[in-house]
């Protein structure tokens, strides 16, 4: 729930899939601006990719376009034999311990911005390491649209919010899962609201029995 978080996402996957590149990239008209996120891929290439090879990603014609949710492997976005005949193969794609496999999700697209996941898998790792990825892929993506949507909603009422207005999300089991400062000042002083266990409660008004 909170975008400076995403970071640490892509790190967690970079450790599951070591070897393997991955990345986040999201942005919004609200400024939920999630950016270019990635794990796994050399320093210096995130920026060429950034500064030029990004126009010229031979995947994102067949990758933008796919309904949201939908996990798409590589190989379905651009095939393999198109792949290694573009500049993007040759002088991005293949000295990064060729990570020609993969495949990603576009996790909303629309008026109100756009939020795609990726791995990049080596080749010598074989298509077994690319379904492994995809499996994987195919249970976060729920829960990643729901955080980006999560994230979206947090941002607006930041947005609109008075300074002393306080957002706290909670579970269906009272579980606090994201409060904003306001908020957490709040269950500090334990009033009106107060924090028991992880969980949300209130709290007598001072003088009550």
């Amino acid at each position: 729930l909170d975008p400076r978080r995403w970071q640490d996402l892509t790190d967690r996957l970079a450790h599951r899939f070591d070897g393997c590149g991955l990345h986040l990239i999201g942005f919004d008209a609200q400024g939920t601006e999630t950016g270019f996120v990635a794990s796994g891929y050399d320093p210096d290439m995130i920026a060429s990719y950034e500064s030029y090879y990004a126009d010229l990603n031979a995947w994102a014609p067949g990758f933008i376009g796919r309904k949201p949710g939908q996990v798409v492997a590589s190989e379905a976005m651009c095939p393999d034999e198109e792949l290694v005949r573009t500049e993007f193969y040759a002088d991005w794609v293949r000295p990064q311990n060729d990570l020609a496999f993969g495949g990603g999700a576009v996790l909303a697209n629309g008026l109100d911005g756009t939020f795609v996941i990726g791995g990049n898998v080596p080749r010598r790792m074989g298509k077994e390491k690319e379904e492994e990825w995809l499996a994987l892929l195919s249970l976060l993506v729920p829960h990643l649209q729901a955080s980006w949507r999560m994230a979206r909603s947090l941002t607006a009422a930041r947005l609109g919010a008075r300074d002393d207005i306080a957002i706290i999300v909670i579970d269906a089991d009272d579980r606090i899962l994201f409060a904003s400062e306001g908020a957490l000042a709040l269950l500090e002083l334990g009033h009106p609201l107060r924090e028991r266990g992880g969980r949300l409660r209130g709290s007598q008004a001072p003088g009550q029995a």
